[in-house]
């Protein structure tokens, strides 16, 4: 049975209360508006080919936890250090470009055109060379790419061991499906094309974060930092 990666028993606890999808807020007047491509918004092609592990099977991440407190001083649990937390975030950012190069090598896009999606947008060597690599690798299955290119970012730039990667992982993952589900809303294509492209994912937070996206006013970078940052922070002190 197919499930969001790197759930465990023990942190279900956690992400029944801190990762729990919910309406992303709309963004002020001021927000910017969304860099998507039309390349972008035809995007996803094919259903992820997750192959998540169960709960049961999952490491043991809970034991980097170490006691805190929340904004209002009731007890928490905190898995990552605000640089962490920062670190992390920028590898959310890398491993996104990682994934939609993915889907357009995949779809028959040449390199020089993946490229030049990145040309005129911000760190655009860094992100051309993200693209470079992904046209040199084999990829295989899309979605454990993207998580591996997470981790592998995270590990290297956050110092975080792959043992404490796995509410991490999961957090990021949030914020993939709310991106893929973005495109199904901004190409006009009904909520049932969504839930029968993340079929294979048997979590219930799954259907939760498509109905949030599907619900919503909000540009797409503003629903894709919000399911990060509203999974991340309950854990992060």
């Amino acid at each position: 049975m197919l499930r969001l990666r790197t759930l465990t028993v023990a942190a279900a606890t956690v992400l029944l209360t801190a990762c729990t999808a919910t309406t992303p807020t709309r963004p002020d007047s001021a927000a910017a508006a969304s860099t998507e491509t039309p390349a972008e918004k035809a995007e996803p092609a094919a259903a992820p080919e997750a192959s998540a592990p169960d709960e049961d099977q999952a490491g043991s991440g809970e034991a980097a936890a170490q006691p805190g407190t929340d904004a209002t001083g009731s007890p928490k649990q905190i898995y990552y250090t605000e640089n962490e937390y920062t670190q992390m975030t920028a590898c959310v950012g890398l491993a996104d470009a990682a994934m939609h190069t993915a889907i357009r090598k995949r779809s028959g896009m040449e390199l020089d055109d993946a490229k030049n999606i990145y040309r005129s947008r911000p760190h655009p060597d860094e992100h051309m060379a993200i693209v470079e690599q992904v046209y040199a690798d084999t990829v295989g299955n899309v979605w454990d790419y993207t998580v591996r290119q997470f981790q592998q970012c995270s590990a290297l730039q956050a110092q975080v061991p792959p043992e404490r990667l796995q509410l991490a992982s999961y957090c990021m993952q949030r914020q993939m499906i709310g991106d893929l589900t973005y495109s199904f809303k901004a190409s006009g294509r009904p909520i049932s094309d969504a839930y029968g492209y993340f079929a294979k994912f048997t979590s219930p937070v799954v259907k939760q974060i498509i109905d949030a996206v599907y619900a919503t006013d909000a540009a797409k970078d503003e629903v894709k930092t919000q399911l990060w940052t509203s999974c991340m922070t309950p854990i992060t002190g």
